[in-house]
């Protein structure tokens, strides 16, 4: 139990502080670089609550609530990284018209 204690407490650290850290870069690529290990480490809360309520840690009405949260977390993350890989694609034309 306290080896999930301190997995899910580093997975729900570091969804903030990637967020953060990819989005204080001056590049695209870095951003969705770090918004994918948010996302990454979203995946892995899932599990780790999945196991939660397997383990019977929490009940089923706690496991709900946060997987809801988690689902809305992970829902956002994953449209802010289709916005952002779209101005990569668009960066990437635009380098390749301007060399030409």
């Amino acid at each position: 139990s306290n080896n999930l204690t301190d997995q899910i407490r580093r997975a729900v650290t570091s969804l903030p502080l990637n967020i953060t850290e990819g989005a204080s870069s001056m590049f695209r690529r870095v951003f969705y670089n770090h918004l994918y290990y948010a996302y990454a480490s979203a995946q892995e809360l899932e599990v780790l609550i999945m196991l939660l309520k397997d383990l019977k840690y929490v009940d089923i009405e706690v496991y709900d609530k946060v997987y809801l949260q988690l689902d809305n977390f992970k829902r956002q993350n994953y449209k802010l990284m289709i916005y952002v890989e779209s101005g990569l694609k668009k960066d990437t034309f635009e380098d390749k018209k301007e060399s030409n």
